[in-house]
């Protein structure tokens, strides 16, 4: 196995868990993607299996040779690229060594590296950086260039373990169709987080990741999105189900509560006419009163138990549904505010599939946007 977990538990700093008592098995180069709901822990999943973050409980196993291409790239800005691929200590004992000090302490951390400089040039160059050299600030590097000089380091180090953690967020097409071609050809072990569904598609399994679980699909992205519409199928006729024997149990507690009133007006009616021995009538209405009564009850408790089962099922669908708004033909004038939305995480559809963006016609790809105002437009020539 290249990548095992057991018991693993993460707690936020104030104590709330991430994750608990989570255990999965990767095998030697298999391709997994890690999908869930945003905060299920997708990349402090990654970062606990590079050894970033420390688990509250548990343990990850990972072979010696592992790379993280890491999401968030602000703590980078004032490295340096070799600092960031980890080999400037390598590089500065090549230089101290080349410039004649010959102390056994700079030959202990080279480990007989000498091709190291061209090691890194080469790797650079695979993905279209070798204009950079070894001490290029990252500042220095737009987006895309900062997570190209992490993909770098597949190509330097060879890893037997790739964690990814949304690595197409800065590409442009060209890489992006890089990246694609190496998951199609490495023998490493891969494990990817990206909102990218073609790069999820290149994966052989799928979990998805929620607080006290890991669920397996064995199959691509694709493949799991299938899965849970036919998950969602089956719940939502299990809900159709329960409001049908909720609306059934209902009614038959109205009629029983009606007959019961008839019952009882009968009762007095022939209680006031002497129709019948008291004694006779007072047993016959006992009787009525605890059948009515013990019919209600069987009817409340069926009723009761039938809602909670309606509302499991609803809890279920709400977490596999998707939001969905349609605003449908809009009769404001242009530049009138349609939507505001602020938090919102936006996955746009390439233009040429022929959906579009409310605001513009763009080739798109995952976005976040902490605010958004959507403002009416006349269509464009493509719509």
């Amino acid at each position: 196995m290249s990548l095992v977990v057991k018991s693993l538990s993460y707690l936020h700093p104030d104590k709330e868990p991430v994750f608990e008592n989570l255990s999965f098995a990767i095998g030697n180069g298999e391709h997994v993607a890690i999908v869930g709901s945003n905060g299920a822990g997708k990349s402090t999943l990654l970062a606990l299996a590079a050894g970033i973050f420390r688990p509250a409980a548990g343990e990850v196993i990972t072979p010696d040779r592992l790379w993280l291409v890491p999401q968030q790239l602000g703590s980078y800005y004032h490295q340096t690229v070799a600092a960031v691929l980890a080999i400037e200590p390598k590089l500065q004992a090549l230089g101290a060594i080349l410039s004649g000090d010959a102390g056994q302490e700079h030959f202990d951390v080279l480990q007989n590296d000498w091709e190291i400089e061209e090691k890194l040039h080469l790797a650079l160059q695979t993905w279209g950086l070798g204009h950079l050299s070894a001490g290029t600030l990252m500042a220095a590097l737009s987006g895309g260039e900062k997570t190209k000089v992490f993909l770098a380091g597949m190509a330097l180090f060879d890893p037997a373990l790739i964690l990814l953690d949304e690595p197409t967020n800065h590409l442009d097409l060209h890489s992006r169709e890089q990246l694609c071609h190496f998951l199609q050809t490495t023998r490493a072990t891969v494990v990817m987080v990206s909102h990218d569904r073609r790069l999820l598609n290149y994966a052989d399994k799928t979990f998805e990741l929620d607080r006290s679980a890991i669920e397996m699909y064995g199959g691509n992205y694709d493949f799991y999105a299938q899965q849970k519409m036919i998950q969602t199928a089956a719940l939502q006729a299990q809900e159709a189900a329960h409001e049908k024997t909720l609306r059934q149990t209902q009614e038959r507690s109205r009629h029983l509560a009606a007959q019961r009133q008839k019952k009882e007006a009968r009762g007095r009616a022939e209680g006031k006419s002497g129709s019948l021995p008291r004694i006779i009538a007072g047993g016959l209405k006992s009787k009525a009163e605890q059948t009515t009564a013990r019919s209600a009850e069987l009817a409340r408790e069926k009723s009761t138990a039938v809602a909670a089962g309606l509302q499991r099922v609803r809890a279920q669908l709400s977490q596999l549904q998707v939001l969905r708004i349609d605003l449908g033909a809009s009769t404001l004038h242009p530049g009138k505010v349609l939507v505001d939305a602020k938090d919102l995480v936006l996955a746009m559809a390439n233009a040429r599939s022929g959906h579009h963006s409310a605001s513009s016609c763009v080739r798109a790809c995952a976005c976040a946007y902490r605010a958004v105002t959507v403002r009416a437009k006349p269509p464009c020539s493509t719509c």
